[in-house]
């Protein structure tokens, strides 16, 4: 999930909804026209839908719907707090140097772009539910196999990060 409220680019800010499947495919869920091609600079996915997304988000909160014009619906919905290792994050990515951070919290995309994450605030998702189409999904839990994006990896439990995403922006 990815709430930009603003790029470097014409189109501005947007959003990014992704679901990886057991079996890897990648769906990417985004709210803006012409987000999907400027994502692809980025990311491979196997399919990209264009959706309304509504997000409601506080310090402790966080409440997600994606609406697929088809019909699907995708429901997110969870607490959000402080925990040892999101405090530890917290604290390297406010006093790190700008050599290691960049080191550390930067990572080449699959598609070889690098991206670098510089956030003052790391909370931990504690719990989540999600349903699909009002069928429940269950809790999040920490995926069987590491799910990857190039050389990031999503973390086993959702973290939130509140900050910038510097990523390297192709040449026009």
């Amino acid at each position: 999930m990815y709430d930009f409220e603003s790029t470097p680019t014409d189109l501005g800010g947007y959003r990014e909804f992704w679901v990886v499947e057991p079996d890897d495919t990648r769906i990417l869920y985004y709210d803006t026209e012409g987000a999907d091609a400027e994502i692809a600079a980025f990311h491979d996915w196997s399919r990209s839908i264009m959706a309304e997304m509504e997000w409601e988000w506080t310090t402790d909160h966080i409440d997600i719907t994606v609406n697929v014009s088809e019909g699907a619906t995708i429901e997110l919905e969870g607490t959000v707090d402080d925990s040892v290792m999101s405090r530890v994050l917290t604290l390297m990515q406010r006093s790190l140097p700008e050599p290691l951070h960049r080191r550390m919290f930067g990572r080449h995309t699959e598609t070889g772009k690098f991206g670098h994450l510089k956030t003052p605030r790391v909370r931990v998702v504690t719990r989540a539910t999600a349903r699909m189409d009002g069928r429940s999904l269950g809790a999040v839990q920490p995926p069987d196999e590491p799910v990857t994006f190039g050389e990031v990896s999503a973390f086993d439990h959702p973290y939130v990060f509140v900050g910038d995403l510097l990523l390297e922006y192709p040449d026009e």
